[in-house]
C-alpha cells in the first residue's frame, strides 16, 4: 500500500534532509520543483509552502508526517551530525513501516562522493543520480514518486511556488534595484556610414541556353536581386572579370545606398547578406579562425599561439587586457578554450550589427570539438565562473582587433569602399540601477540552471592575472 490514507492521515508529505548551508542551493531549487508538481514538501528553507503550519519537531515530523524522506547524499551530508541524525531516525521509520511503504528513503546522490565511503546506513539503498544533471535527476524522481503512488496535494502548486518567491525580500524583483541613472554597454555596434552608391547590375548570356549564374566566387560581397541581376557595392569593372565566360554585365543601374536600409525597401535583405559577407571578410581578414554554423552565423576566435592575450581600452578608459584563448585540465587531459565572437546584421531600430560571444573548445589549441553535446558540458563548467564583466571586455578585447587606426570598424565592400561601424557598442541610460551581491545571483543560477557533472580546474592558465577596474557592464 502506497498511498497516505493506508499509512495514516498525517503521513502526507516530503520531507527534504541537507546539509546545511553546503547543499542549501540544491535543496531550495528541489523543493520548489516538487511543490510545483504538486508534492506536498517540507524542507528547512522553503518550509510549506502550502500553509501548513511549521514543524517544530524535526524528529515527530519524520516518524508521523513523512510519507517519503528525501536524502541529499554530498559530501557533507555524508559526514554531518545533524544530517546523520535525521537519516537515522528515518531508518528506525522505514523498518517499521517496510510493510506498507517501499523505500521509504529516497536518497538523491549530488556530487562525486564515491559509493565505497557513503555511510553505511544508506549504502544498500537505491540512488537517483543528480550529478551528472539535476533536470535528469527530477525526472528520474518525479517518475519513481508517481509509481509509488505517492499522493499530491491541490495546496501545493506552480502558485504557491511563486508566492514563495515573492516573499522572500533576497530574491525579490526590488531587491538591490537603486532609483539611480547607470549606463549600460550594448552588444550592438552601429554602423555610421554606408557607401553611396549600391549598383543592381544586369547580366545576360554570351550563348543561347539557360541563364544561371552564382556570384559565391566574387571577390566583393554580391548578392542575387532576380535571375538576371545582382547587387553588390563593387562597380562592374571590379567583379566582371571574376563572372563565368558565359555571361557578362550587360548594364548596371546605381542605387542610393541609404535608401536600402529603409525596411520596406525591396533590396533591404539583400543589404543584410551584404553586410553579412563584409561582417565574414573584415574579421577573417585581421587573423582569426572560423567556425562554419551554417545557416547561423560564422563564430570567429584565436588559435594557440595566436592572439591569446589582447590588450585595449577599458569601458574606464585605461589600458586592461583579457585572455581570450586559455587552457584547464580535466582529470589529468588537457583542453582549450577559445572565446569567440559573431555578427549578425540587423536594420531596426537602425541599422547595425549585433555581437555575439561564445566560448569553443579544443584538444590542441588548434582543431576545435565537433561533439556538441561535450562542448556544451563543457561549455558550463568552464564559463560558470564568468560574470558580466567578463563576457563585456572579452567581446570589447576582440573586437579591438578589428579597429583601423582611424578609429572605426571597417567592412570592405569593394576596391575603395567600406561601410564603416562604430569603433564602440552602444551604451543605453537605465533609470535604476542594480547593486545586488553576486551571491544572489549565483543562487538564482542553481534555480534555474541544472548542474553538470564536470569536475573543478584542477589547473588553468590564460585565465586574467589581474582583474580589470570594475565599470558598468
Amino acid at each position: 500500500m502506497e498511498n497516505g490514507a493506508s499509512t495514516g492521515t498525517r503521513r502526507r508529505m516530503l520531507f527534504l534532509s541537507h546539509a546545511t548551508p553546503e547543499d542549501n542551493g540544491f535543496a531550495r531549487w528541489l523543493a520548489l520543483q516538487l511543490a510545483n508538481e504538486g508534492y506536498p514538501v517540507w524542507c528547512d528553507i522553503t518550509k510549506l509552502l502550502g500553509g501548513e503550519d511549521f514543524w517544530k519537531d524535526i524528529q515527530e515530523a519524520i516518524r508521523e508526517d513523512s510519507i517519503r524522506f528525501l536524502f541529499v547524499l554530498s559530501r557533507h551530508s555524508n559526514t554531518k551530525d545533524g544530517t546523520l541524525q535525521e537519516l537515522a531516525c528515518a531508518k528506525g521509520i522505514a523498518s517499521k513501516l517496510k510493510s506498507q511503504i517501499r523505500d521509504f528513503i529516497i536518497a538523491l546522490k549530488v556530487d562525486d562522493l564515491p559509493y565505497s565511503d557513503v555511510d553505511i546506513e544508506i549504502q544498500r539503498l537505491n540512488h537517483v543520480s543528480f550529478n551528472s544533471s539535476w533536470a535528469t535527476g527530477l525526472h528520474q524522481l518525479l517518475k519513481k514518486l508517481e509509481e509509488d503512488g505517492v499522493p499530491k496535494n491541490p495546496n501545493f502548486n506552480p502558485q504557491a511556488v511563486s508566492t514563495w518567491w515573492r516573499s522572500q525580500a533576497e530574491f525579490s524583483a526590488e531587491h538591490g534595484v537603486t532609483d539611480e541613472q547607470e549606463t549600460e554597454i550594448s552588444n550592438w555596434y552601429r554602423i555610421a556610414s554606408l557607401p553611396e552608391t549600391l549598383w543592381c547590375h544586369n547580366i545576360s548570356r554570351r550563348t543561347s541556353g539557360k541563364l544561371d549564374f552564382d556570384v559565391s566566387g566574387l571577390p566583393w560581397p554580391a548578392v542575387k536581386a532576380t535571375d538576371l541581376s545582382f547587387v553588390t557595392f563593387a562597380p562592374a569593372e571590379e567583379v566582371a572579370d571574376f563572372l563565368d565566360r558565359s555571361i557578362f554585365i550587360q548594364s548596371s543601374i546605381k542605387l542610393v545606398a541609404a535608401d536600402t536600409a529603409q525596411r520596406s525597401h525591396p533590396l533591404s535583405r539583400a543589404l543584410v547578406s551584404l553586410l553579412r559577407q563584409g561582417w565574414d571578410k573584415a574579421v577573417e581578414g585581421h587573423g582569426f579562425s572560423v567556425q562554419r554554423m551554417a545557416p547561423q552565423p560564422s563564430r570567429y576566435y584565436q588559435q594557440k599561439g595566436a592572439n591569446e592575450r589582447i590588450f585595449f581600452e577599458g569601458v574606464n578608459g585605461k589600458r586592461t587586457y583579457r585572455d581570450v584563448v586559455g587552457y584547464a585540465t580535466k582529470r589529468g587531459v588537457l583542453r582549450y578554450w577559445h572565446y569567440a565572437i559573431s555578427g549578425k546584421p540587423e536594420m531596426l531600430p537602425y541599422p547595425h550589427i549585433v555581437v555575439r560571444g561564445h566560448v569553443l573548445f579544443s584538444d590542441s589549441g588548434t582543431a576545435l570539438w565537433t561533439d556538441a553535446e561535450k562542448s556544451a558540458k563543457a561549455r558550463r563548467n568552464q564559463c560558470k565562473g564568468w560574470w558580466n564583466d567578463e563576457w563585456r571586455d572579452r567581446m570589447l578585447a576582440a573586437m579591438s582587433l578589428l579597429r583601423s587606426e582611424a578609429g572605426s570598424i571597417a567592412l570592405p565592400m569593394s576596391v575603395n569602399e567600406s561601410v564603416l561601424l562604430e569603433a564602440q557598442p552602444d551604451t543605453f541610460e537605465s533609470p535604476v540601477s542594480y547593486d545586488g551581491e553576486k551571491t544572489v545571483d549565483e543562487e538564482l543560477d542553481d534555480y534555474y540552471e541544472g548542474d553538470d557533472d564536470e569536475e573543478e580546474d584542477e589547473e588553468t592558465e590564460g585565465m586574467d592575472l589581474e582583474e580589470p577596474t570594475a565599470a558598468n557592464s
